[in-house]
C-alpha cells in the first residue's frame, strides 16, 4: 500500500468526541465488507442527566452502593420516583480502589449485570470491601428540576424563602417540616440539599446523610451527628409544581401555605412516671408556718405554691403560700411546729407549647394516679414573649375556660382521668402566643406512692 492508499484510508475515519466524555472511533468498511481498521474505544456512558450511584462518603450520589461480596453490591436510598432498580438501568459501574486509583470498569457492552431485589450482581467482578463505586444508569432525572415544572411554576421549596418551617431536634438527627402544601416524601428531600450552621462555630456545613426517611413531617437524617440547641438548617425541597393546586388543576392558583397542610405531628409533651417533691427534715429551726432546710435548694420552679405541704412528722399538713429562699418556706396554718420534723412538698412541673403561627391546639391527657397521691394538670396563656416556665409570673391562668375547673383535670387516689380536648378561637378568645401547662403532684396521706404514670400529646395547626 503506498503513501497515497494510506491517507486515503484515514481520511474515511470518524472521530467523535461527546460531551458526555464517550470516545468512539469508528472504522471504514472497505468496498469488500471487510473493515479497514479493527479498533473499537468505548469509554463509560456518564451522563449528568440520568441518575448517578455512589458509596457512602462521597459527593451527589442519587442514591447509595454498598460492597457485599466479591461480585455483589447493595444499593439503597433511591431518588423519590424510583422504587427499584433493574438490570436494564444499569449502564457501567467503576470501582476506585482506597488510593483513589479506577482499578475496573465494567460495560454493560461486555459484563453481565444482574439485579436481586437490591442486590446488583457483576459477573467476573472482583470487588473489595475497601473500594468506591460509581454507578451511571440510564434513567433520566426529572426535567428542570433546579428551576420550572411543567405547569410552569417552580418545583423547589426553600425555607429560607418561607416555603414551609424546619426545626432541628435537639439531641437527634431528625428536622421538623412544616407548612407545606403537600406530603412530604424521602424522595423531596433526597433530590434536594440540607446545609447546617453550627450554633458553636457558626460554620455551615452540607449534610450528606447515608439514609433519609420521612414520617408525618419529621425527616430522620441517617450517619449524621445529633443536632445542638440553636443550631440553624437551611432546606431545599424538590416537591410538585407551584403552578398546580394539591389535585394537579391547573386552571386554580396554588396556595403556598394552606391550613390543611400547616399542621404538626403528634408530640409528647409530658411522659413522667411516679414524680415526687421534696421529702426531707426541717433541720435549720423554723416554727408552725416557717419550714427552714440548710440543704433543700426550695425554688418557685419546683415546688407548687397553692397546695398542700405535708409534715410527716405530725401527720399534719398546711398550704404552701410562698417560696421565700433556698432554704425556707412559708407556710399557712396547721402545722405545731415545722423545726426538726420531716415534710414533703408539692411538686410542680411546667411545660410550653409555642403557638406562634397556630390557632389550634389539641390535648389528650392521661394522668394516673396511685393511693396517696392528687394530680392537677392546669393550664396557662400568655402574649408576654418574656414569659417563662420557672414561675407562673406573667402567665393567666385559663384552666377554668379551656379545661372547664379552675383546678384543671384532677386525679386522685387509685385512678386514672383521660381527656381530650380541642382549644381554638371559639373557647379562646385570643390567638395564643404560647400556652403553659402546669402539672402538680401532692401527697394526700403520708403513705408510700409508687406507680404513677402523667402523659400528654399535643398536636397544633393553624
Amino acid at each position: 500500500m503506498n503513501f497515497s492508499q494510506i491517507a486515503g484510508v484515514f481520511s474515511d475515519v470518524l472521530v467523535k468526541l461527546t460531551s458526555d466524555d464517550k470516545a468512539i472511533l469508528v472504522h471504514p468498511v472497505n468496498a469488500d465488507g471487510t473493515s479497514g481498521i479493527d479498533v473499537d474505544i468505548v469509554a463509560p456512558n456518564i451522563d449528568a442527566s440520568c441518575y448517578i450511584g455512589k458509596s457512602s462518603g462521597t459527593n451527589g450520589g442519587d442514591f447509595v452502593v454498598v460492597y457485599t461480596a466479591a461480585t455483589q453490591l447493595t444499593l439503597s436510598s433511591f431518588p423519590g420516583s424510583i422504587t427499584a432498580l433493574y438490570a436494564a438501568d444499569i449502564e457501567s459501574i467503576r470501582q476506585i480502589n482506597a488510593v483513589g486509583t479506577v482499578i475496573a470498569t465494567y460495560h454493560r457492552d461486555d459484563t453481565t449485570m444482574l439485579m436481586s431485589g437490591a442486590v446488583l450482581t457483576v459477573t467476573g467482578a472482583v470487588f473489595g470491601a475497601t473500594d468506591k463505586f460509581i454507578i451511571f444508569t440510564n434513567i433520566p432525572r426529572p426535567a428542570s428540576s433546579s428551576s420550572g415544572g411543567a405547569g410552569g411554576g417552580s418545583i423547589v421549596y426553600t425555607n429560607m424563602s418561607g416555603d414551609f418551617i424546619a426545626t432541628p431536634t435537639n439531641g437527634a438527627a431528625t428536622i421538623t417540616i412544616t407548612g407545606l402544601p403537600f406530603t412530604l416524601e424521602a424522595g423531596h428531600v433526597t433530590l434536594g440539599s440540607i446545609k447546617k450552621k453550627a450554633v458553636t462555630t457558626s460554620v455551615i456545613t452540607t449534610l450528606l446523610p447515608s439514609t433519609i426517611s420521612v414520617s408525618g413531617g419529621v425527616i430522620t437524617l441517617g450517619g449524621i451527628s445529633n443536632f445542638a440547641t440553636g443550631d440553624e438548617v437551611y432546606i431545599t425541597l424538590i416537591g410538585p409544581d407551584k403552578a398546580y393546586d394539591t389535585a394537579l388543576d391547573n386552571t386554580l392558583v396554588a396556595v403556598q401555605n394552606p391550613d390543611y397542610g400547616h399542621e404538626t405531628s403528634v408530640e409528647t409533651l409530658i411522659s413522667e412516671d411516679d414524680v415526687t417533691g421534696t421529702n426531707l427534715t426541717a433541720d435549720a429551726g423554723g416554727s408552725a408556718t416557717t419550714l427552714v432546710d440548710a440543704t433543700g435548694a426550695f425554688s418557685i420552679a419546683s415546688t407548687a405554691v397553692g397546695y398542700i405541704a405535708r409534715n410527716i412528722t405530725e401527720s399534719t399538713s398546711a398550704t404552701v403560700t410562698s417560696v421565700d429562699s433556698a432554704t425556707q418556706i412559708t407556710t399557712g396554718a396547721g402545722i405545731t411546729n415545722w423545726s426538726s420534723d420531716e415534710y414533703y412538698l408539692p411538686l410542680v412541673k411546667r411545660y410550653e407549647i409555642n403557638m406562634e403561627t397556630y390557632r389550634n391546639l389539641t390535648l389528650h391527657a392521661r394522668l394516673t394516679t396511685v393511693a396517696n397521691v392528687t394530680c392537677y394538670l392546669k393550664i396557662y396563656g400568655t402574649l408576654d414573649a418574656s414569659a417563662t416556665v420557672d414561675a407562673d409570673t406573667n402567665w393567666v391562668d385559663m384552666s377554668t375556660a379551656l379545661l372547664g375547673a379552675a383546678g384543671g383535670l384532677t386525679s386522685t387516689g387509685a385512678a386514672t382521668t383521660e381527656t381530650l380536648k380541642y382549644i381554638n378561637a371559639v373557647n379562646s378568645p385570643i390567638p395564643m402566643l404560647k400556652y403553659m401547662l402546669k402539672l402538680v403532684v401532692e401527697k394526700t396521706t403520708t403513705g408510700v406512692s409508687v406507680g404513677a404514670l402523667y402523659t400528654v400529646f399535643v398536636k397544633k395547626s393553624s
